[in-house]
């Protein structure tokens, strides 16, 4: 799921301070920020999700997706836009 070539990547929220900045931009829509279901909530590089439990109301939503009020499953089918953290050179 590459998104940029310009090194950006899908890891985005790695703690509650960052995540508390993210939800004060974002309005009611829904993004992918590179969290997927697997054998417990992980960031595209693998690293387990260490913050705020996320809301599903069913097993086939296997990705993660935010907007301004939480951290919501989805299925990764649905298309949605991406937030994507540029890496710095």
């Amino acid at each position: 799921m590459s998104i940029s070539p310009r090194k950006a990547v899908t890891r985005l929220c790695v703690g509650l301070e960052f995540m508390s900045l993210l939800l004060r931009f974002l309005k009611n829509d829904f993004y992918w920020i590179g969290l997927r279901n697997k054998s417990g909530w992980r960031w595209e590089d693998g690293s387990p999700l260490k913050i705020s439990s996320i809301v599903s109301n069913s097993l086939i939503q296997k990705c993660g997706a935010i907007n301004q009020h939480h951290l919501q499953a989805a299925s990764c089918e649905a298309l949605l836009p991406w937030i994507c953290k540029k890496v710095r050179l």
